[in-house]
């Protein structure tokens, strides 16, 4: 199971979420993975605290998704969603 735990599907984010400037919304992604491995966000790895991930990604437009993977012996495992920045809200 790998599981994206601080935000839900089609989720609104704003400058109350994370850091925003004028070209970026930099928020931390946070999550649960069952196979202990190291897991990427969106190419980025996480830091790992046993089952824990957590990763700061920048969101860029208005629709952006979001994928949490890991790599096991069983193939690769991942989870998308995508966020919506309200820029400038």
């Amino acid at each position: 199971m790998l599981d994206i735990t601080n935000f839900r599907q089609g989720a609104v984010l704003n400058h109350n979420h994370g850091k925003e400037t004028d070209k970026s919304l930099t928020v931390t992604i946070e999550g649960i993975s069952e196979y202990g491995r190291p897991v990427k966000v969106n190419g980025v790895p996480a830091e790992m605290e046993g089952r824990i991930f957590r990763a700061e990604i920048e969101l860029t437009q208005k629709f952006n998704e979001v994928t949490a993977s890991v790599l096991t012996p069983f193939g690769t495992y991942s989870q998308s969603i995508t966020l919506v920045w309200d820029k400038k809200s």
